[in-house]
Formats: structure tokens, C-alpha cells, sequence
């Protein structure tokens, strides 16, 4: 399967190895001239990354330059060593790590710089801009993987074109954002549950209870035997995205493809049983009274099972009508997929080739079936989901398309949870470790 039409910030989404990173350190190489910026600006995102430059499970680096940040310059720069005006290798804290075959740079560099910039003649800065990619090519080749981080667009919406073309090879050119994301699943591929960089490490168990307290906190553990069935579904739904963002990062075939559908379709489940646990609850909090209510599919957010439900609580509770109201194209569309998944033919998949000129790369797809595409476009526009960087028509990404439903999900349940009249129970209680991983994550 080959589709021909992607913008530039499709093709910036790299699939990394991460079968390659095992028993290793993820190298992390930053940009130092635009990470630096993001600091001075104290970027969210930027300041968490750098908070882990000194964790044992990563190898921070970082570009050299003048007057660096304050924080950055507490990292080993990394700096090229030149004889005669030619490039010799590069040096990590004035030591020598890299000479034999890195004299390449200066007879491609210029070319991949006029390409990059569509100059026929470019300045010493873009080159400089350029080489940062060049020098994330040698620490790959005599380090192991590394992740490159840099806020500089040009390089971020050309990164498919620097792996095919030159320098060539995984280059893991990413934003601060996307970094976080592969640290997070790196980490988690390890068993190591990061609360925050300056915290103890905690099991799978805790981690994820943590981060659906602080996702949903207007949620309550004395609230009763179906609340209950809500928390966990809710934090096995982050488990299986996490296992759907492990599948993606470890590159397209058949067997990442398939174990993706399980993970996909599980949480397709989970998704529809979440919204069961708010009907009913609400069923029984505000004693609603409807037409075959003892019928148990009767009490459902869903449109066509659902609609005298609705019209009772719009009676007792208009608020929360209008939110459900609201989110009904994301609902509708959880489960419409459900019953695809479930009691029909599955989602069709396929491995799709993406080209964006000369550059290339691949990805596990799923085909979105006809009938739901309406219900997608209009989850999308919603701004319920923002993932249309992975879809092209009817095939969207099954990791970024997950977890959109998911983002989704935590913020339409925890404002039920708020307008059924449950309290924010995290402001109330104030924990630190709570407050800690909201602060200091590494992914969602």
C-alpha cells in the first residue's frame, strides 16, 4: 500500500528501534542553540526534558555553543575537531571519540544544506544548522541510538528526508514533546516508572495509578463498586496505549501490526465499558426513572440504546446533558468501533508506505470503515482528537489515533465525574507525589 500525499510535519514522525536499545542507555543529543531558547522561554515541555539529563536510564549530550544555557551547560557538549579547515571527527568534552570515517561531513554536508534550505547558495549558520544532523549521524555510529531534540522547524519538518537521503539511517530527529514520548516507552520497556526525574522510581501497578489520579481527579475510591470498575478500566486503558506506542515505535511488520490490533481492540472495549460504568452510576445517583429501565442496555450513553436515559437525565441534570451531548460523535464513535472489533469484521490494517519527494518511511495503518468516517471527521473537529498529522482519508495511525480516544476519554469522564457532583479530590487531598508526576512525566 503506498500513498504518495503527506505534508512535511507527517513525514517528521520517525519510528525508532527500540529492539536496538536494549541493556543500553538512551542517548539523548540536544540542540543547544534552540533548546536553550525554549528554556529562557521556560517551555513545559523543554524544562521536563532537560529535569533529566542526569537519570541513569539516558546519556544527555549537547551541540556546542557559546554561552550556553545554564542548565544545558551542565551537560558534555559535543564539539568537531578540524585540521586544516577539514573535519577530522568530534570530541565530548575536549576527548577524542571519533575520527575514521567522518571526513564525509564536509563533502555532503553543503549539498544536503542546499537541498534542505532550496538555496543554491547557503550561509555559514545553515550550514551550522545542518551539521547538527551530521554529528547526530557519528554518535549513532560510535554510541548507539540517540534521540537528536531540537526545536528547529526546518530540521524537525525534513527529518524523513535526512534519513533517506544523507546522512542517511535512523536519525530520531525529534520536538522536546515527542522526546518525552520515546523516553517514557524506552523507560517502560525497562520496567522503570518514572514519577518524576527527582523521584523514586515506582512499580507498573503504582505508576499507573498515579497517573489516572491525576488525570481524573474528581474521582473517589469510597464511590462504590461500579466507580471502582471505572478506575480500573481507565488505568488499562493507558496500560494498552502504552503497549500500542511500544508497537509503533518498534517499526512496521506484521508482527508489530498484530500485536497493535490486540492492544487496540482491548482498549476499543475498555473505552465502551467506561462509559456503561457513567450511565449506570448516574442511573442510580439521581434515581432517573425511563421506560425499561431494568432493561440493563437501556441505561447507555449510547444514541439509539440511550435515548430515553438521556432524556431523564436532561430532566434531573441539564449540565450534564449538554456535556454528554457534546462529546456525542466521540461517543458514538467508540461505539460504532466497538461493534466493529467486537461483533463484526475488525478494522482492516495494512503496512503503509508514505513519500513525501525523496524521502520515505513506513507505518503500521488501520483503515477506518466507511460508515465511521463521518463520525471521525467530526471527532476531529470537535477538537476531541488531534491526530490528523496521522491520517490520510480513510487510514490513521492505530497509536496516535488510540490515543487521541484516550485523551478524550480522561477529559470527558473526569468533567462527568465533576458535574454528577463529585469534588476534585486532588486539590482537596494535595498529594505531593501526585503533584510531582504532573510536574515531571515523562509521557502521557
Amino acid at each position: 500500500m503506498d500513498l504518495t500525499q503527506a505534508t512535511a510535519r507527517k513525514a517528521s514522525s520517525l519510528i525508532p528501534n527500540l529492539k536496538s536499545l536494549a541493556d543500553q542507555k538512551l542517548g539523548v543529543f540536544v540542540d543547544s542553540a534552540t533548546i536553550g531558547e525554549s528554556l529562557r522561554k521556560s517551555d513545559f515541555f523543554t524544562l521536563r526534558l532537560i529535569s533529566y539529563k542526569e537519570s541513569p536510564s539516558f546519556a544527555f549530550l549537547r551541540s556546542s555553543i557559546e554561552n550556553p544555557h545554564s542548565e544545558l551547560a551542565k551537560i558534555s557538549q559535543v564539539k568537531v575537531e578540524s585540521q586544516n579547515g577539514k573535519t577530522v571527527g568530534i570530541a565530548i568534552e575536549d576527548k577524542h571519540v571519533l575520527g575514521s570515517g567522518f571526513s564525509y561531513i564536509d563533502e555532503n554536508i553543503n549539498p544536503a544544506a542546499k537541498s534542505v534550505f532550496k538555496k543554491d547558495i547557503v550561509t555559514e549558520n545553515e550550514i551550522a544548522q545542518v551539521s547538527l544532523v551530521f554529528l547526530q549521524k557519528a554518535l549513532n555510529n560510535e554510541n548507539g541510538p540517540h534521540l537528536f531534540v531540537t526545536n528547529n522547524r526546518l530540521l524537525l519538518a525534513n527529518a524523513s528526508w535526512f534519513e533517506t537521503n544523507v546522512p542517511g539511517g535512523e536519525l530520531n530527529i525529534v520536538d522536546p514533546s515527542e522526546a518525552l514520548t520515546r523516553m517514557d516507552l524506552f523507560a517502560k520497556t525497562r520496567d522503570i516508572y518514572y514519577v518524576s526525574a527527582n523521584r523514586a522510581i515506582v512499580n507498573e501497578g503504582y505508576w499507573y495509578l498515579i497517573s489516572f489520579r491525576c488525570k481524573i481527579p474528581h474521582f473517589h475510591f469510597d464511590s462504590g463498586n461500579v466507580l471502582e470498575a471505572l478506575s480500573y478500566r481507565v488505568r488499562f486503558v493507558l496500560m494498552s496505549l502504552d503497549r500500542i506506542g511500544v508497537q509503533y515505535y518498534l517499526g512496521a511488520n506484521n508482527d508489530t501490526m498484530d500485536n497493535t490490533i490486540y492492544h487496540f481492540n482491548y482498549l476499543i472495549s475498555l473505552l465502551s465499558g467506561i462509559f456503561d460504568c457513567l450511565a449506570i452510576e448516574t442511573g442510580v445517583r439521581l434515581q432517573l426513572q425511563f421506560k425499561d429501565r431494568q432493561i440493563p442496555w437501556k441505561t447507555s450513553l449510547f444514541r439509539k440504546t440511550g435515548n430515553d436515559f438521556k432524556r431523564a437525565l436532561k430532566e434531573k441534570n441539564v449540565d450534564l446533558a449538554d456535556h454528554i451531548q457534546t462529546y456525542d460523535p466521540f461517543i458514538e464513535l467508540i461505539h460504532q468501533l466497538r461493534q466493529t472489533v467486537i461483533h463484526r469484521e475488525g478494522v482492516a490494517k495494512g503496512i503503509v508506505a508514505v513519500r513525501l519527494g525523496s524521502a520515505r518511511y513506513q507505518s503500521n495503518f488501520i483503515k477506518v470503515p466507511q460508515n465511521m468516517s463521518e463520525l471521525v471527521e467530526r471527532f476531529e473537529a470537535k477538537g476531541k482528537g488531534e491526530f490528523s498529522q496521522f491520517r490520510w482519508g480513510a487510514f490513521v495511525s492505530p497509536y496516535h489515533f488510540a490515543k487521541a480516544l484516550a485523551q478524550a476519554l480522561v477529559a470527558f469522564s473526569d468533567k462527568y465525574l465533576e458535574l454528577l457532583g463529585f469534588s476534585n479530590y486532588v486539590q482537596i487531598a494535595k498529594e505531593d507525589l501526585i503533584e510531582q508526576f504532573e510536574k515531571g512525566r515523562l509521557g502521557f
